[in-house]
Formats: structure tokens, C-alpha cells, sequence
């Protein structure tokens, strides 16, 4: 007989598992895993091992993850003057607040309009009446696309330099003293009045002569390759 039938048998005899561990000095949980793999291979049944079933815990339905995260989101936010619930856990460089939800970091304020409202399509953001990142009131937050996004913000001027109302050497960007130029992918208001300072010094250093030869001189190859 081996020493895991010798064990099953003193088990199923009416010793314990504290009784086991002394008998044949053994840790309590080294009775246990012995005890258990007897069930597994077939040496005996629970109920002739009087071991109690795993207790199952039955898992929370979606309703219920969605009550918790609730309660749990506002429990950890402050609630300004302004209406705005500031999200008070981690925020990102940009302010924006970030939680856990269904096995994904995710910003607070997406995760709660979804609460609220229900899910939403991965293509579309979300978008803050507010301006205030960390906030994830429902009632400040709208559904739109990114152009619609970018578009709200500039037309609330909260774009880089948007404010700004004169060039670097002090010339207003006006209707007639401004064009948009695409630097980078990215349009950019430029000075007229610099752009026009630059070529007459261009003129009067010879760099913009240069520059119109070696323009002509790479066109006139283009044609010759054609």
C-alpha cells in the first residue's frame, strides 16, 4: 500500500486532516493536495472523504458591474463649483483621467458616458461642453466624430497659438497680412509682411537667385528623365 492510499485510508477511517499531518509528518497542506488528487484520480469520493464542495461564488451580471463602477467612480471624484466631477486618481500629461473597466484601461469620462448611456462605436470620442479634462459628469459630455471634436476646439480658440494675434517680429495677423500654409502636414498661419522681408533679403544676398536656378535646373531634369 502506498503512502497516499495509506493516507485516503486513515481519512475515510475518521481521522483528520490535523491528525494526518502529525501521523506522517506532513505539512496541512500537503494532506489537502493528497486528498484532492485521490478525488481526481478515483481513489475515493468526497463524501467518503466527509470534504466539504468549493464553494462557487456566482458572478456579478453586467447590471452589477455597471451599479459598482458607478459608485466607485463617484466615490473618487470632487464635484466643483461648476458642475465638473474632477476625476481624482490618475490622470495622464494631457489631465485626463484614466480608469479600469471590463479588463481595460480606459479614460474615465468615456467609461462613464457609456455607463450612462451605453456603448458607443470605437471611431467615435467623446467630447467635454466643459473644457475641463478631468471632468466625467454625463451632463457635460457629448458624442461626435474627431473632425467634429477639433472643430469645437477651434472654434473656442483652445488650439496652440490660437490666441495669439501677432507674429514674432510684432506684425498683426490680419486678413490681409495672412496665409495658411501646410508646414508638416499641419496648417499654419505665416506673416506676409516676414515672407516679403525674407525674399528682399533673399534678392539683395544673391540666395534667392540661387535658389530660382536650382529650381529651373531640377525641372529641366524632371523633363529630361520623362
Amino acid at each position: 500500500m502506498t503512502r497516499k492510499e495509506s493516507i485516503v485510508r486513515d481519512r475515510i477511517a475518521g481521522l483528520n486532516n490535523d491528525e494526518l499531518a502529525a501521523k506522517y509528518g506532513v505539512s496541512h497542506h500537503t494532506i489537502r493536495n493528497v486528498l484532492g488528487r485521490a478525488i481526481r484520480h478515483g481513489l475515493a469520493t468526497r463524501q467518503e472523504l466527509r470534504m466539504r464542495e468549493k464553494r462557487r461564488r456566482n458572478p456579478p451580471t453586467l447590471e452589477q458591474k455597471i451599479a459598482a463602477k458607478k459608485a466607485a467612480i463617484h466615490a473618487r471624484v470632487k464635484i466643483t463649483a461648476g458642475g465638473c466631477w474632477e476625476w481624482q486618481k490618475f490622470r495622464n500629461i494631457a489631465g485626463y483621467g484614466w480608469t479600469s473597466w471590463l479588463g481595460r484601461n480606459r479614460p474615465v469620462h468615456r467609461v462613464m458616458y457609456e455607463l450612462m448611456n451605453g456603448p458607443i462605436d470605437d471611431k467615435l470620442v467623446i467630447c467635454h461642453q466643459c473644457d475641463n479634462p478631468p471632468c466625467c459628469n454625463p451632463a457635460h459630455l457629448w458624442v461626435g466624430t474627431e473632425k467634429q471634436n477639433m472643430q469645437d476646439a477651434a472654434a473656442k480658440r483652445r488650439w496652440s497659438r490660437q490666441h495669439q494675434t501677432h507674429c514674432k517680429r510684432g506684425h498683426e495677423f490680419s486678413p490681409e497680412n495672412t496665409h495658411i500654409k501646410i508646414q508638416r502636414g499641419k496648417p499654419c498661419r505665416v506673416c506676409k509682411m516676414c515672407e516679403r522681408l525674407r525674399w528682399q533679403r533673399d534678392l539683395a544676398n544673391g540666395s534667392a537667385l540661387e535658389r530660382q536656378r536650382r529650381y529651373k535646373a531640377r525641372l529641366r531634369a524632371e523633363k529630361l528623365t520623362v
